[in-house]
């Protein structure tokens, strides 16, 4: 068990204990309330679909003679995974006006990865079969190359994909009642949000060219490597308007509350896209691999390695819209327990960008692709909530 599950633990091991040791009565409406919240966070619109693996299968039979192809696309997808986190809140009442702040944060991440190799060629009496593996990555068909150890005689390709996505959100508002009772109490929430939603997505493809003799006694050795970085980061700030609504009934209330906010916001999109062939002269299949000597220069043995760039740096506006709904009962005079739902929508998100290689021969600039999304956190959780 992580320590942040020791902790909240903790918590709701120590409310148990005062449920059982103390008589259970209503809480006061007035006064400092604090809340700690143990949730299980999902978020929508942060996946991506990084490729595919595209299998190409040919057969063709003798009687009578036919020629069939099949291709398959099986995607190769990040999903955001659901993760334990915590929200913390902490308000002061009074008859008529009050405040508070609150917080919460998560971090989430995805990798997937594996082996495209080819099949050697199946020849009966009836059929020929082959196979001709490959991956679709960076909206680019990447081949296997000529590899001479293989029996099918082509590479296979290595992939990895990862994500990653670090997001926190803190509120400060004062509440106005305008409704307030031992049963009902309304309040007007205004105040401001500071937000950060820090996002990155890698992708690497890795594939051995090996031609035995090329360059006699020696052969050519290539390792291929074909990898992006990309970030999207931004930290605002701005006002956030918005209502929270109580009711009681007995030992049990219902808190509701909606806000929006707007924040500006900095961002800044990164990207970096590399090509290597490190290429090498090959005394056997296993080594020792040697520098090009400069005599075989002409005959093409030379490592290359090649680099597109991108950043870019704006101004954004982000709409974020705060939903909450919880449900706690009082189990003693200062305490409560409960669960709840909290969903939070950001809109207009930086991502990061896409390379494509298809836009290599337009300019410079253009090998980027980039824009903007919605995410939705939605969670539920388990609340302890003190009063005093």
């Amino acid at each position: 068990m992580s320590n942040k599950l020791r902790q909240c633990a903790s918590v709701i091991g120590v409310a148990t204990v005062w449920l059982v040791a103390a008589p259970a009565a209503a809480q006061t409406t007035d006064g400092w309330e604090f809340e700690f919240e143990l949730m299980r966070m999902d978020v929508k619109g942060a996946d991506a679909q990084t490729g595919h693996v595209v299998r190409l299968t040919e057969v063709q039979t003798l009687n009578p003679p036919q020629v069939t192809d099949r291709a398959t696309h099986t995607p190769i997808d990040l999903n955001m995974e659901t993760k334990n986190t915590i929200r913390a809140e902490l308000k002061h009442r009074g008859q008529t006006w009050g405040g508070g702040v609150s917080g919460w944060y998560l971090r989430t991440d995805d990798s997937q990865s594996g082996r495209v190799s080819s099949a050697a060629e199946s020849i009966t009496s009836s059929s020929i079969t082959s196979e001709f593996n490959s991956v679709l990555m960076w909206n680019e068909l990447v081949s296997p190359t000529r590899n001479d150890l293989q029996a099918s005689g082509l590479s296979p390709l290595d992939f990895e994909v990862s994500g990653r996505l670090r997001t926190f959100a803190l509120d400060g508002f004062a509440l106005a009642s305008l409704v307030s009772n031992d049963t009902v109490r309304l309040e007007l929430m205004i105040g401001g949000k500071v937000g950060r939603v820090r996002s990155s997505q890698d992708q690497d493809l890795k594939l051995r060219a090996f031609i035995l003799n090329a360059f006699r006694p020696l052969h050519l050795n290539n390792n291929i490597e074909l990898s992006s970085a990309a970030e999207a980061n931004f930290t605002g700030a701005g006002p956030m308007a918005g209502w929270a609504a109580r009711a009681r009934w007995g030992r049990v209330r219902f808190d509701a509350s909606v806000t929006e906010s707007i924040l500006y916001a900095s961002s800044k999109q990164t990207g970096l896209f590399s090509d290597v062939d490190d290429l090498t002269a090959a005394q056997t299949p296993t080594g020792p691999f040697l520098t090009c000597p400069a005599a075989l220069a002409a005959l093409g043995c030379f490592s290359v390695r090649s680099d597109w760039d991108f950043e870019k740096s704006t101004k954004a506006f982000i709409p974020v819209t705060d939903l909450q709904l919880k449900v706690l009962v009082d189990v003693a005079r200062n305490i409560a327990v409960g669960g709840s739902s909290f969903t939070s929508i950001w809109n207009n998100v930086p991502e990061p960008p896409a390379f494509t290689m298809t836009h290599a021969d337009a300019g410079p600039g253009l090998d980027w692709d980039f824009g903007t999304r919605s995410l939705i956190f939605g969670s539920i959780g388990l609340i302890v909530n003190f009063t005093f």
